[in-house]
């Protein structure tokens, strides 16, 4: 199974340790799955980290250091690789994205975006933390 987290999941795993965003990140994170981010999400998590929490940039670098060892990167797909994606979507932002998981067969998008969930894909499908956490057979971690 392959899975690609959004942005927003791991914004609030990086800022909130031990919520639901962290356990699924943490879930996520072990064997069977294999974990992706977006580039264009990491650059994404430090500008709004520079924006709206400065003081907690050494923690977000910290997070990044330490949890996304196993995470494969993806590069973000320019959208006119599928033009379609842009219609699909609401938020323009959210459509390199979208594009990198069409483009890379990727299975789930964790996300806890609307804009994911509304679109009714088959493949990729989007779940948000608290329905991966119930789903998958997958232990997690306590802390």
């Amino acid at each position: 199974m392959r899975c690609l987290i959004d942005t927003n999941v791991l914004f609030s795993a990086a800022l909130f340790p031990g919520k639901k965003a962290h356990q699924a990140f943490r879930k996520a994170i072990l064997d069977p799955i294999e974990v992706y981010v977006c580039n264009y999400c990491i650059d994404e998590l430090r500008r709004v980290f520079t924006l709206k929490y400065p003081d907690k940039l050494v923690v977000l670098e910290r997070f990044i250091e330490y949890s996304m060892v196993d995470i494969k990167i993806l590069e973000t797909t320019d959208t006119t690789f599928f033009p379609d994606v842009t219609k699909m979507i609401r938020d323009p932002k959210d459509a390199p994205i979208l594009s990198a998981a069409i483009k890379n067969d990727i299975d789930i998008i964790l996300s806890g975006d609307k804009d994911f969930v509304v679109l009714g894909l088959e493949k990729p499908i989007t779940v948000s933390p608290s329905e991966f956490l119930c789903s998958l057979d997958v232990p997690a971690l306590s802390f």
